[in-house]
């Protein structure tokens, strides 16, 4: 999963166009306004269960589909942009 979350709702609706239309990459945008820590790692926040994410967002990632973009989500004080990079399924052994 990658992320880029910002506190600025009009920022994250500019981020998404220029996901969306203008085709910049997630990285370089997650590398310059994501607030969290992911924004060293260019948004990469890496394999997550669902149940350790905030409920709107794990319901996002459990009906999306990998490669896609959504947002922004709001939570709290902060927009979330969500792709999604991977899925996998539990599997009981």
């Amino acid at each position: 999963l990658s992320i880029i979350r910002t506190s600025n709702h009009q920022l994250a609706e500019e981020l998404l166009f220029q996901l969306r239309d203008d085709q910049v990459s997630f990285e370089s945008l997650a590398a310059q306004y994501s607030k969290g820590t992911e924004r060293h790692s260019q948004g990469w926040i890496g394999l997550v269960r669902l149940s350790n994410l905030p409920m709107p967002i794990a319901q996002i990632v459990y009906q999306g589909e990998v490669g896609q973009i959504y947002g922004p989500v709001l939570l709290e004080d902060q927009a979330w942009i969500i792709r999604i990079e991977q899925f996998f399924a539990a599997r009981l052994t």
